[in-house]
């Protein structure tokens, strides 16, 4: 059984007569199990006390015969007699069918001893071979095909009477297969209801109810007290073969009639444990064999009352009869009315509660009725009814009201609160929300709605009159003599049923994250988890809804070239191809996949991978660390090529295999009994593990004055009303991964508006990562004004420089959408082909992508785009200047950002560490490091259609001088300038404090960036004036070029409309001969080294003027760089006479200049 971390306590071949596989059958499919295996842990997760995992070796065959069939534009083929021979949708040919399971967790089940149908768990997606891949819960078999794999069940741990497998096909018929035991009959009793056509919900659904029964439990589950599961049998009719997306939680309603309106009830949780239960969106075929079951908690005293089925749809709502509703009489007069624009309120009844839910309470419970006038919009009403001592004075509640905005449409709000003033006005009780007939706050349009409402009146004295008041009908009014009002009888107290809550058990939340490290594992290997692809469409609407598209991992080619070693002795001879780099830290900084991907990686990425491959042995293996003798130390260094080593240990795995002893001494890839010479002693500490990464968010914001709005509402807002309080701070998001994870998949942080638990709007953060999506509410209001997001990186050895983005006005959270990507792998051109190759595959049946998938490819394109370039790039000149260039101490981190402002998308692309860490003679890494900075700043530009770099930048400016700051001391002048011109206070802190040399233009602008260099290694990165590293790589992204980037493509430089403002660039565009390019090159060095030494001070203005010559050489139109290098200006190193009385900075801006000059023609000896 190819699983791993396993505990099995039994296997059971299943065997007939003719010892084959125990089989049943329908018309159309054959359900085939050779094994039964029971497990007690898997993936390391027991299955918890008193339960036992049951796994079934399970094959499917299509059975159908060859017949006329439709097949639709996907692929996908049905009997013809299903559709009819006039849509135009489908062709029409003889063949075999194909068969669709639509939902396995709610078509499949087994039953133990007799006992209620269990589900199949989505532990199975643990599985070594499981029939459904991750995520995926439908299944499609072709014609005469097979498919194969396992299913498991949670199942109680009890000795094993009879066991049996149920699968539900309304359009073949059902399957009974006796595993064991017999399988007693089953059947529910469904009550046949009057036949009605179904009703239309658009051109292509109709819905028709086909019976319903009564049960006081469903899947081991009990109804609440006082009320039975009420189970409606549902058909679609369809005429497509399409995924229905819908919430069933909001789109249907039992509604029950009553002489004071309709009750109308949600459905059940536990429809999701029933067969055909619905709960989720819906796989249909064509025609009217889909069927679906929805569960109500119906009050016993209700159930024989008329009923119908009300579908929420946009526009207007459509009931569907489960039988004809019969005369009511007229409701006796109500004890109180009220009236607001388009909707009204009455009081059918009060009544006192000594007690609930089986508990001594104090409560006043109010019967009442809503009746939305129908304008085709439902209203939410935050708070209807409140509670007092004291009369509400209207005149003064007008003034200064202590009650939140009453009525919204469509949207949600704070239903049921204790506001700050809670001994004037008392809202109803949180546990209104839990009853079955508790009002939601919702009033659906066109309907008259009955429900209960809960006051709390502990605090309130039996001898003092209460009020009923509202802030939404402010002719409402009721006096409570609680002294005369009657108490609920006994018979009655059903209607005050609890809904039930079916709460996730800790099992459960270990199984998520056992299915987390799942989808780490199949995103590593490149594999799309999900649905099958399948037409995605609405009941309004038969149009295709936006498909979700799963990322291509960074790491993709990697994890297929890793599907090559099929065993351990594969595993070795692919390392032995793989470049060793000593490691820099204690722990890998990528994954197995990463180091395939990029051809390199330290002792521990090896270690990690080894230790993989011998795991699926099922044996012991011991772990831990050599230290090495001055021999082995000599070979390893040797092993090294120049990069020096940190530490004087190597990791081992060691294991016992059939007796004999075996081991591995990483990175030798020799037994250790190999290598007594260079071994000394061993230490058990394991060398397995990860460094981890950091994003932490934090948002500077400001609070609307909600008093003010609440006032007018919706007028307010759309007004823009409201002033802002003192600016606040908090942690928006924070989050820790593990960087072997983080490697294959870049992370998507974004944020959305939605409502806690109390109803309250907030936002929510959400990201998708290694582990697949997440999200987290946050404590901060939607109703905010956003002002800074601070963002902090730590790339598993430091902290990053902080990035702030600033929202300009009008900005929301909403609007902006960040991809990180931490240690990204070099990429090579073939890998870059794989991917693409890849890309087109999961692009192959999508006509439109939804918006996260379009923005999780735009930015991933960009990312990975920027690494190939920068990859080829350093692969050719490090051979060339003869470097080793790794980044095993700086891991690579890209920022990817797409941006809503004025209406318009924009992308950016930030460089948040991207020097690589190189080895050398110093005057080489000088070259490298300053080269491979400007290749940087040109690459990203690159990597998005129209990107602008800081050279392009600068070269919109028709005059532009140069100015080099080397001292911090220096640049007083160009911070009062910075502070005149606008610049933001923590850029120039950042300018201020930074102890590189800054290149700037003189006349610095909040519109320029700058140049950093590093004076000893000569690392070149360009800042613009935001904050962001490299390029301005930003571009306005319409539906078009956001499908267009999801095209990975090669070449991207060629053609590319690139400003010439740099060295670098007249070698890429190939329009100099060598010694010309050389000759601008060394131009352009001299240019700056001089034009710095020309700079005159004076005590407290170390930077004022240049020299005309020099003013001469830089600022004249056009192409400013290329003026300064085509100048006949000199200047010789002696410079002017009185060099000697200049200060001692002035050579250092002599000797920068000269040093760059070295580093170019390094550069250029070794390049031609």
């Amino acid at each position: 059984m190819p699983i791993k971390d396993v505990r099995i306590s039994k296997i059971i071949p299943l065997r007939n007569e003719q010892n084959r596989s125990i089989s049943a059958h329908n018309r159309a499919v054959k359900i085939s199990v050779g094994k039964a295996y029971l497990l007690s842990r898997l993936k390391g997760l027991d299955a918890g006390y008193c339960y036992t995992y049951l796994v079934l070796d399970i094959n499917m065959t299509n059975i159908l015969p060859t017949q006329k069939v439709a097949v639709g534009e996907d692929g996908s083929s049905h009997p013809s007699s299903w559709i009819g021979e006039s849509n135009e949708n489908y062709t029409y040919k003889n063949a075999i069918p194909g068969y669709e399971v639509p939902n396995f967790a709610n078509h499949l089940f087994v039953r133990l001893n007799g006992s209620h149908e269990m589900p199949m768990s989505p532990m199975t997606w643990a599985l070594g071979k499981p029939l459904l891949p991750i995520d995926a819960t439908s299944l499609y078999i072709d014609g005469n095909r097979s498919r194969s794999g396992m299913l498991l069940f949670r199942i109680p741990d009890k000795s094993i009477k009879s066991l049996s497998l149920h699968f539900y096909d309304t359009a073949y018929g059902h399957i009974d297969l006796p595993i064991i035991g017999t399988v007693k009959q089953h059947l529910s009793r469904v009550e046949v209801l009057p036949k009605y056509a179904p009703a239309k919900l658009s051109d292509a659904f109709g819905l028709g109810i086909l019976g319903r029964r009564f049960d006081q439990m469903l899947a081991g589950t009990k109804a609440p007290k006082g009320t039975e599961y009420e189970t409606l049998i549902l058909a679609i009719d369809s005429k497509l073969n399409a995924l229905l997306a819908l919430d069933p939680q909001k789109r249907f309603r039992l509604k029950i009639d009553s002489p004071f309106g309709a009750w109308m009830l949600k459905p059940a949780p536990v429809t999701r444990y029933v067969p055909l239960g619905l709960y989720d969106a819906l796989s249909l075929a064509p025609g009217s064999h889909n069927r679906f079951a929805l569960v109500f908690e119906v009050p016993t005293l209700l159930k024989n009352a008329p009923q119908s089925l009300v579908v929420s749809l946009k526009g207007k709502d459509k009931e569907v009869p489960i039988e004809k509703t019969g005369t009511h009489p007229k409701p006796i007069n109500v004890l109180a009315k009220g009236k607001a624009e388009g909707i009204a309120l009455a009081l059918n009844g009060l009544y006192r509660l000594d007690q609930l839910d089986g508990y001594s309470e104090n409560y006043l419970l109010a019967d009442v009725t809503l009746d939305e006038k129908e304008d085709g919009s439902a209203a939410r009403l935050h708070t209807m009814l409140q509670l007092s001592s004291t009369p509400r004075n209207q005149e003064k509640e007008n003034q200064n009201s202590d009650t939140p905005s009453a009525v919204s449409h469509r949207g949600l709000g704070n239903f049921s609160s204790k506001n700050a003033n809670v001994d004037r006005f008392r809202s109803p009780d949180s546990k209104t929300e839990s009853r079955v007939l508790g009002c939601d706050g919702m009033a659906p349009d066109g309907y008259k709605k009955r429900c209960l409402l809960l006051f709390d009146l502990d605090g309130y004295k039996a001898e003092e009159p209460l009020y009923l008041t509202s802030p939404i009908f402010s002719d409402f009014t009721y006096t409570v003599d609680l002294k005369q009002l009657k108490k609920l009888d006994n018979k009655a107290f059903p209607l005050l049923a609890k809904r039930q809550k079916l709460t996730k058990e800790s099992w459960e939340r270990s199984m998520q994250k056992v299915l987390k490290k799942i989808r780490q594992q199949r995103i590593a290997k490149g594999e799309s988890v999900g649905r099958e692809h399948k037409r995605t469409v609405s009941f309004e609407s038969s149009k295709d809804i936006a498909k979700e598209v799963v990322p291509l991992s960074a790491s993709y080619a990697g994890a297929q070239k890793m599907q090559q070693a099929k065993d351990f002795e594969d595993a070795l001879k692919m390392l032995g191809k793989i470049r060793w780099i000593p490691a820099a830290t204690e722990g890998a900084i990528c994954s197995s996949e990463t180091m395939f991907t990029q051809g390199w990686g330290t002792e521990y990425e090896m270690t990690n991978f080894l230790y993989r491959m011998l795991k699926v042995r099922h044996i012991k293996i011991d772990k831990g660390y050599y230290y090495l003798s001055k021999e082995g130390k000599k070979a390893l260094a040797s092993k090294a090529n120049g990069i020096p080593l940190k530490y004087d240990k190597v990791p081992y795995l060691a294991w016992e295999e059939n007796g004999e002893s075996h081991s591995v001494v990483i990175p030798f890839l020799k037994d250790a009994a190999m290598l007594r010479a260079m071994l000394k002693d061993k230490s058990i500490r394991s060398p397995l593990g990860s460094k981890s990464a950091e994003i932490r968010m934090e948002l500077y914001y400001e609070e609307k004055d909600i008093g003010t709005v609440s006032q007018v509402g919706g007028m307010a807002a759309a007004l823009g009303g409201g002033s802002v309080s003192k600016q606040k701070r908090e942690t928006l998001y924070s989050e820790s991964f593990r960087l072997v994870s983080l490697s294959n998949m870049p992370v998507d942080v974004f944020f959305l508006k939605g409502k806690n638990k109390k109803g309250e709007s907030i936002y929510t953060v959400r990201w998708y990562g290694p582990d697949g999506l997440d999200d987290e509410e946050t404590d901060i209001s939607a109703d905010i004004v956003p002002k800074r997001l601070k963002i902090k990186c730590y790339n598993g050895m430091k902290y990053l420089d902080t990035y702030t983005f600033r929202f300009e006005k009008g900005q929301k959270l909403e609007d902006i959408f960040f991809t990180f990507a931490f240690s990204m792998p070099d990429i090579s051109k073939d890998a870059i082909a794989m991917m693409d190759k890849e890309r087109e595959k999961r692009f192959a049946h999508i006509s439109k992508a939804a918006p996260l998938s379009q923005l999780q490819w735009t930015n991933r394109t960009k990312i990975y785009n920027f690494s190939l370039l920068q990859t080829l790039y350093e692969k050719t000149v490090q051979k060339k200047l003869n470097v080793s260039a790794t980044r095993h101490k700086t891991p690579r981190v890209l920022m990817a950002m797409v941006e809503k402002r004025n209406g318009k998308l924009r992308s950016t692309l930030d460089l948040r560490s991207v020097e690589a860490d190189v080895y050398g003679k110093k005057e080489d890494v000088h070259s490298f490091n300053l080269m491979d900075g400007l290749y940087s700043s040109k690459a990203e530009a690159a990597s998005v259609p129209h990107g602008k770099d800081l050279f392009s930048l600068w070269m919109e400016k028709k005059r532009m001088f140069l100015t080099i700051l080397p001292k911090k001391e220096y640049r007083s002048v160009a911070l009062k300038m910075m502070k005149k011109n606008g610049f933001d206070k923590e850029v120039r802190e950042r300018f201020e404090s930074s102890d590189k040399v800054m290149i700037i233009p003189k006349d610095f602008s909040p519109k320029d960036g700058w140049l950093e260099i590093d004076p000893e290694s000569y690392r070149l990165v360009s800042v613009l004036p935001n904050g962001m590293y490299g390029a301005m790589t930003e571009t306005i992204l319409t539906q078009e070029n956001i499908e267009t980037t999801t095209r990975y493509f090669l070449g991207l430089l060629i053609g590319s409309n690139i400003a010439v403002g740099s060295v670098i660039n007249y070698a890429l565009l190939g329009e100099e001969t060598f010694e010309k390019l050389k000759a601008k090159s060394h131009k352009l060095a001299k240019v700056l080294g001089c034009y710095a030494k020309k700079f005159e001070t004076a005590a407290g203005d170390p930077i004022r003027t240049a020299k005309s010559a020099a003013k001469d050489a830089i600022g004249k139109e056009g192409d400013a760089i290329s003026n300064m290098i085509e100048s006949t200006f000199d200047c010789k190193d002696g410079g002017d006479s009185d060099d000697d009385e200049k200060p001692k900075e002035y050579k250092d801006f002599v000797n920068f200049g000269k040093g760059i000059d070295h580093a170019i023609s390094n550069y250029f000896k070794y390049m031609k």
